[in-house]
Order: structure tokens, then C-alpha cells, then sequence
């Protein structure tokens, strides 16, 4: 058992009902989110009334996610706040032959009626357990959103611990390494089908990166401030958010959810935007 799949530490089965002030949504916490169309709008899509029109006559479905941080600071004079979601997915893990993500590159999430899962990680513990069974986390479906910044209010919502926290993004890290390996293993088969292809292979991509060596110095002294840039946006700044456009609203009540939607219903509510 590695550092990072850890066994998970009791559920804390004590937590208290009383009615405290949070950062809505709370880093950490299981959430319960809706897009909200209109505000998904870009500013030019917003001064066409069809558009507008459209927007709010869409009914859109309720998901349920872990909320993490992207790296930033939490700004609450800013209009918004961006945020890294992680879908609950309920069933069986499954794979996305396209994207070379397979099922075992997930990880539970108590409570389990199968203690033999398939990732054979240990799950995830919260705060209070969750009232549905066989969950599952995934990096098949995950989003950065921006949500209004505002203050909520009322019992603890359903944590888990940063040592969890940390361990998922571990595993979801060595996931998503473990499907660009195999792309680029994918892609290079199909490339390099023999020995002769390989040695062809291998000059081609000596050429290639040559001139694109020679074209990045080229543009080096344009370009090269641009990702400085990016990245002190993002940590000091939070302004992701002018990037990801999609506007989402959130409770911490769980027991506001009927139905465990599936996520797939929320990458076309956002095409359909």
C-alpha cells in the first residue's frame, strides 16, 4: 500500500447540527451544484435577447461534488470565485476509451457494499457518510466552475479531511499520468508499426522538435510572459474565473438531492448552452 492509498481514518460520526458561517461553497465539502445558464452567457452572447431567452427557459439538473481549490486564494470582494469540481458518480467505474481512461482509475467513496473494488484503493471517508452507496470519483468527470462570492450558513456541511484531500489529488495526479502514458504509447504504435518505422519515427520527431526549437526562440521573447502571467492570476488572484465561464450555484444540503444525477447530463446542458 502506497503513502498516498492510505487506510482512511474512522468516520467522524459526532459532527454537530449547529448552525455555523461558511464560504459558500466550502473547500473540501460535498456540494450540491446547478449551472446557471444565464450567467454561463459570455458578455457578448448576453446582449442577444434570443440567446438570454433561451437560457432561462432551460431546466437544468442538480449534481453532487467534492469542491477543491484550484491553487488560490479565496477573494471575497471578487464578483466571482473559481473552484475544481469532482462529480460523485454512482455504479460501476467505467472507461473512456478516447480520453484512455479505464475503470480502475477511480477511486471510492463510502459507504461500500463491495469491499473489492476494482482501482483497489481505500475509500473515501467524510465527515458524516454519504447517504448513497457505491460511489465512485473519477477523473472522467470533473469541471473548474466560478460560482458568486458569498457567505452560507447552517450545519457543518460533509467534509473530508485535508490528508484525504491530499491522497485523492495524488491519485487522480498518477491517473492522469497513467492515461497520457498511454496515449502517447497509442500513439506511437500506431506510428511505428516496425523497426524501420521507429528509426524513420525518431527522425522525424529530431526534425520536428528542431524546428519548433527554432520556431519558440523565435517567438520566445513575445510569448514567454504569458504563462508567468497565467500563473500569478491564478495563485494570488483567483481570476481563473475570467476563463471558465461556467456559472454554477451551490448549497451544502444534500438532503435538497432525489436523485444522484448522472454528470454526463451536465457536459450537455453545457453544450447546449
Amino acid at each position: 500500500m502506497t503513502s498516498c492509498d492510505r487506510e482512511p481514518a474512522a468516520p467522524i460520526t459526532s459532527q454537530s447540527d449547529e448552525t455555523i458561517r461558511y464560504f459558500l461553497p466550502e473547500v473540501g465539502a460535498w456540494a450540491v451544484l446547478t449551472i446557471d445558464p444565464v450567467a454561463s452567457l459570455s458578455e457578448v452572447a448576453r446582449e442577444v435577447p434570443e440567446a438570454v431567452e433561451a437560457c432561462k427557459q432551460m431546466v437544468n439538473k442538480s449534481y453532487v461534488a467534492l469542491v477543491d481549490d484550484n491553487g488560490a486564494l479565496y477573494l471575497p470582494w471578487e464578483p466571482y470565485n473559481s473552484y475544481l469540481l469532482r462529480f460523485l458518480q454512482r455504479g460501476d467505474p467505467y472507461s473512456v476509451p478516447k480520453d484512455f481512461i479505464e475503470p480502475y482509475m477511480s477511486v471510492p467513496v463510502l459507504p461500500v457494499t463491495n469491499e473489492a473494488h476494482i482501482s483497489g484503493r481505500s475509500p473515501l471517508v467524510s465527515s458524516k457518510t454519504l447517504p448513497w452507496s457505491d460511489c465512485f470519483l473519477s477523473i472522467s468527470a470533473d469541471d473548474v466552475v466560478r460560482s458568486s462570492s458569498m457567505w452560507g450558513s447552517g450545519p457543518a456541511p460533509w467534509k473530508i479531511d485535508r490528508m484525504e484531500r491530499r491522497r485523492i489529488r495524488d491519485l487522480m495526479a498518477d491517473d492522469i499520468l497513467d492515461a497520457q502514458d498511454k496515449k502517447y504509447a497509442a500513439m506511437h504504435t500506431q506510428k511505428d508499426p516496425s523497426v524501420n518505422s521507429r528509426r524513420s519515427g525518431m527522425y522525424d520527431e529530431e526534425f520536428d522538435a528542431d524546428e519548433e526549437g527554432r520556431e519558440e526562440d523565435e517567438a520566445g521573447e513575445e510569448n514567454n510572459e504569458e504563462p508567468v502571467n497565467d500563473l500569478i492570476d491564478l495563485v494570488f488572484f483567483n481570476r481563473l474565473h475570467e476563463k471558465a465561464m461556467t456559472t454554477v450555484k451551490f448549497t451544502h444540503d444534500l438532503s435538497t438531492v432525489t436523485e444522484l444525477n448522472d454528470p454526463a447530463d451536465y457536459y450537455k446542458e453545457l453544450e447546449a448552452i
